[in-house]
């Protein structure tokens, strides 16, 4: 009688690859694969739902594979960048029929533009759900069509640097995102105030994040902004080299109103200021009120972090009882303090970080007899919103 091999349970396949993934072994991962043909579907799903496949220029790809496979699980310890794809653990093939099985079942792409979009052609078993792009190309003219053409079944879309062009030709019909349910886009000014105020109306799907940096720290004028009610989830990201002003906070206030149906928004803001005992105060005391008196129509959270510079000779004893008089607690992080606040509709999370300069905490006196800086206008009023 023929011997039958014992056969492995689905979850310990699972776990068994999961493992094997955490190491970066794509050899192991193939050879398990084709063991049996629960394991070799167990491997396709780690490898859609898992992998990211790293896409170069054809230039740029020297000796590695093209797309490099890397865990989206598991962090690359021996790479600090702050490039969030190269801290992804890199998946190694020394057999190149492994590494091309993997290729065929990626979903996940992560696409680096330098300078022109001259990428390789890709074979692969089904289209790509979730496509990331950064770097850059030489001309404005160039456009991501040629990226995107491909793949019509796109879930999830992130831009890090987009392009004029590829905005015109969504606005227009040029390229149609008819099954995206995600786009995140990081924009200068003038991008963001033409995708809210000018037609036709850029066709955002149900789940928006959007990265704008205040430049000049000038807020844009949202006044005769369109609508889009297809959105249910906005996340707004933005940084300044100031505090949250009250101008900033009412075109925050009126950009939340651009999107009718949301169910929930997200806005993260961070900046940076100078620390005084009254400049700190009033600066709490104010985002409480303008966030009691906001009146949003949905749940909408802040996450406002500022960087303090301590120019002064200070003491850590009095700063920490200080900040712990108005309700903030040390955070995790080291000289970091957060505070959390619920209202009608907001929730309010405040995050200081210190930023060491000069002599900072070293004189417990100097921090009383200084001159307080307040950078604040006591005249900001919520009649204004």
């Amino acid at each position: 009688m023929a011997t039958v091999a014992p056969s492995v349970p689905n979850h310990l396949i699972r776990e068994i690859m999961h493992a094997i993934q955490l190491h970066g072994n794509g050899n192991a991962m193939g050879s398990l694969a084709l063991s049996s043909k629960e394991a070799f579907s167990v491997f396709k799903y780690v490898i859609g739902h898992d992998v990211v496949g790293d896409l170069v220029n054809k230039n740029e790809a020297l000796n590695n594979p093209n797309p490099l496979l890397r865990s989206t699980l598991s962090k690359n310890n021996g790479n600090d960048s702050e490039k969030a794809i190269y801290n992804k653990l890199p998946i190694m093939f020394n057999t190149k029929s492994f590494y091309n099985i993997a290729v065929r079942y990626i979903r996940k792409l992560h696409v680096t533009l330098n300078g022109t979009i001259n990428l390789p052609k890709l074979s692969l078993e089904y289209d790509i759900a979730e496509l990331t792009v950064e770097g850059y190309v030489n001309s404005d003219e160039q456009s991501l069509t040629p990226i995107l053409d491909s793949w019509k079944n796109l879930r999830v879309l992130k831009i890090k640097r987009v392009t004029n062009k590829f905005l015109d030709d969504v606005c227009f019909g040029v390229f149609r995102l008819n099954n995206l349910q995600n786009l995140e886009l990081k924009v200068t000014r003038r991008q963001l105030e033409n995708l809210l105020t000018t037609a036709p109306r850029f066709p955002f799907p149900e789940v928006v994040t959007l990265q704008y940096g205040f430049g000049d720290n000038v807020p844009i004028d949202l006044a005769t902004s369109l609508t889009f009610p297809e959105v249910k989830r906005l996340n707004f990201q933005c940084s300044s080299e100031s505090h949250l002003t009250f101008e900033i906070f009412k075109m925050l206030r009126n950009l939340v109103q651009c999107f009718p149906s949301l169910e929930a928004a997200k806005i993260a803001f961070n900046g940076k200021h100078a620390y005084s005992i009254q400049g700190i105060t009033n600066q709490l005391t104010q985002c409480h009120e303008w966030c009691n008196n906001a009146n949003f129509t949905v749940p909408v959270e802040i996450n406002y972090c500022a960087v303090v510079e301590f120019t002064h000779a200070a003491s850590i004893q009095v700063v920490n009882e200080h900040l712990k008089s108005l309700g903030y607690t040390e955070s995790i992080q080291p000289h970091s303090w957060i505070i959390e606040k619920e209202y009608a509709n907001v929730r309010l999370i405040h995050c200081l970080t210190r930023e060491h300069q000069g002599n900072a905490f070293v004189n417990v006196d100097t921090l009383d007899s200084e001159e307080e800086d307040d950078d604040w206008d006591s005249d900001d009023s919520m009649d204004d919103l």
